[in-house]
């Protein structure tokens, strides 16, 4: 089916290389003020024939709304959002009538629908994902003016290349924005001089390996204001320089510099291949109320799962320690509960700590280091802010192995999971398969397609989330109302500040 929600359903409509594709937003709130950039933003993000690393398939996005708004605001009546295909290359695609590509679901298509489609993956294609992600913008607008919700997802891995661990923990209990996730993970890519240059100018050559740094090694960027990048790099496929026209921006959304230029090392080096990779995406889901979800087979992981999995490539997701919560015993993967009026901001999710990336890329074990040794500031939370419209204590969780969630209902905890994306099936390796008649034969695949999708998947997860939760918070207000949303971010009021 192509609508997802109880109460706020979401529709997609629209082929890869059709007219056009587009959502429908259905059961939206009324009165609701939405800012059109913002949604462009999130599809711009997302948008193929942005760098090298991405598909180049030349589509603006533009976003057109069709209905359910008086200027800005919604009227409550549906929304209609609509994106034109201009790049649409049906011939590219002419060989896989006969021929079901390895990987793909041409084969399953057909056997369904009894359709052998003339236009690459048709509805299966990871086009589709543009319109969930004007969707899910949309709603996130909401989710954010009224609950202070954030969503957050970054690339956390490519292939064995990942963001180191205790850096990534960080990142898990205090996400950096979407803004600096751009700013760090963007990496200058000079093609005649085969050389790479990252966030903190230090410059490497085509294998990743640092060839000179532009900082002192004891040096460290102090990140401390993630909602403030301290310098402005702009991954837009242009050049870097006015006056270096050699240097053009490839874009990763890994939020570690060092990391960011493994992967495209690693990405370029596939691609040049005809082969692809595949990796791991983060989410972290901020401020989320306590209470939402509807066991028993509407939990919130349930939900959050169904429609992540939805997104082509995404082949597996885990919330929390996830998979490696299967190596530790029940007393280590226990979330103890504390009163919020008692909290430790030396050991809780709610710590003000400052935040490092070290300069020199080599320096791995010295983050490890900061992270751990950091002092904080004590604040002692008020007991006026701390009980529940129940009279109930509010209490919060030492840790948050579970990822945000237990019995499928949220903790008001950082919601966390991480998901699989497998390679793309599209490769120009040619390879032995058979066709429809069961034919042996060979086939390499040829069109425009992303040798790693991971740098274009985090605004199509916040905004597939967005949905879910959005869905999620309706059903809760229609039961209980909206005085029975408690939120952890709501209560977390220091006694310095009311003085």
């Amino acid at each position: 089916m192509s609508t997802y929600g109880a109460l706020l359903k979401v529709t997609t409509f629209g082929e890869s290389h059709g007219i056009g594709i587009g959502c429908v937003i259905d059961g939206f709130l009324p009165n609701i003020t939405i800012n059109f950039e913002e949604i462009q933003k999130q599809l711009n993000r997302r948008k193929p024939n942005q760098s090298k690393l991405t598909s180049n398939r030349n589509e603006p996005d533009k976003l057109i709304v069709l209905s359910g708004f008086d200027d800005n605001k919604t009227l409550g009546t549906p929304i209609a959002f609509l994106i034109k295909n201009e790049d649409v290359k049906k011939e590219l695609y002419s060989n896989f009538i006969n021929i079901p590509r390895p990987g793909h679901g041409d084969y399953t298509y057909f056997m369904k629908y009894n359709v052998k489609n003339k236009s690459g993956s048709s509805r299966f294609s990871g086009r589709e994902t543009a319109t969930r992600v004007a969707a899910g913008a949309c709603i996130e607008q909401w989710l954010k003016s009224y609950y202070n919700i954030q969503i957050i997802s970054y690339v956390y891995a490519v292939g064995n290349i990942k963001i180191p661990k205790r850096v990534n923990e960080m990142f898990e209990k205090n996400p950096p924005s979407r803004e600096l996730i751009d700013t760090y993970g963007c990496v200058k890519y000079n093609e005649g001089k085969k050389i790479f240059m990252d966030y903190f100018n230090n410059i490497y050559d085509l294998d990743g390996v640092l060839i000179s740094s532009e900082k002192d090694e004891n040096e460290e960027k102090d990140i401390s204001n993630y909602d403030e990048p301290t310098k402005n790099i702009q991954c837009n496929n242009k050049t870097v320089s006015e006056h270096d026209t050699e240097w053009v921006s490839l874009q990763t959304r890994c939020p570690h510099p060092y990391t960011a230029v493994q992967m495209c090392s690693c990405i370029l080096k596939i691609k040049n291949n005809g082969d692809s990779i595949g990796g791991i995406a983060t989410c972290v889901i901020q401020n989320v109320p306590i209470g939402i979800g509807e066991p028993i087979f509407d939990k919130l992981e349930s939900e959050l799962g169904k429609i992540i999995l939805s997104i082509p490539a995404i082949k597996g997701i885990e919330f929390g320690t996830g998979f490696n919560g299967t190596y530790m015993l029940g007393s280590e993967h226990n979330d103890l509960f504390i009163p919020l009026e008692k909290v430790d901001t030396k050991n809780s999710c709610f710590k003000e700590e400052k935040k490092y990336i070290s300069s020199n890329p080599n320096d791995d074990k010295k983050i490890d280091q900061n992270l751990c040794e950091n002092e904080y500031e004590e604040k002692k939370i008020s007991n006026k802010y701390c009980t529940t419209p129940n009279k109930h204590k509010l209490l919060i969780t030492k840790s948050n192995n579970c990822g945000g969630i237990l019995a499928g209902i949220s903790t008001g905890n950082n919601i966390i999971f991480r998901s699989a994306i497998k390679p793309v099936s599209s490769i120009q390796i040619e390879k032995e398969t058979s066709d429809f008649e069961g034919n042996l034969c060979t086939l390499r695949v040829k069109g425009m397609h992303d040798c790693c999708i991971l740098p274009r998947l985090p605004p199509v997860i916040e905004a597939s989330s967005s949905i879910v939760v959005g869905d999620m918070i309706l059903r809760q207000v229609s039961k209980y109302g909206d005085k029975n949303l408690p939120s952890i971010s709501s209560y977390t009021k220091f006694d310095n500040e009311e003085n």
